[in-house]
């Protein structure tokens, strides 16, 4: 409350309401780039039970898959790197020619190509859900 000699005023300390929502921002930024994360490693874990068998499960391609730590890609964009390590996982995944079709009796899956690709177009809502889990599990 604020009184001069015509008027009467009101006077709200905005400093701590601000630093409260830039708290908040920070903490729905980090929970954000965890589940984006999570979401990748996700998209990896669905990648491998449609990878094609190559050298078994833990070695060769299947056991290559990685996932980077989110990167700030500027004007807001934050991305997820997603990857397997061998020499010829760009040709298995895209070399249609290759007709791949092994039968995963584990997950009753058909391993192929396009092993990112694919779990990536078909699960995306799940994905989604994935990040918006963990913003709303911060904001409890």
């Amino acid at each position: 409350y604020r009184r001069s000699m015509d008027n009467i005023g009101i006077d709200f300390d905005l400093s701590s309401l601000t630093k409260g929502l830039d708290d908040l921002g920070k903490l729905v930024i980090d929970a954000i780039l965890k589940g984006l994360f999570l979401s990748g490693e996700q998209l990896r874990a669905d990648s491998v039970m449609i990878v094609p068998f190559d050298k078994g499960f833990n070695g060769g391609l299947a056991g290559s898959g990685s996932v980077q730590t989110p990167e700030d890609e500027g004007g807001g964009i934050h991305s997820v790197t997603l990857g397997f390590n061998m020499p010829y996982a760009a040709r298995m995944h895209e070399d249609m020619s290759l007709k791949i079709k092994q039968t995963n009796t584990v997950a009753g899956q058909t391993r192929q190509q396009k092993y990112v690709e694919k779990p990536g177009k078909e699960n995306a809502e799940k994905y989604g859900s994935i990040i918006h889990e963990q913003i709303a599990s911060a904001l409890t």
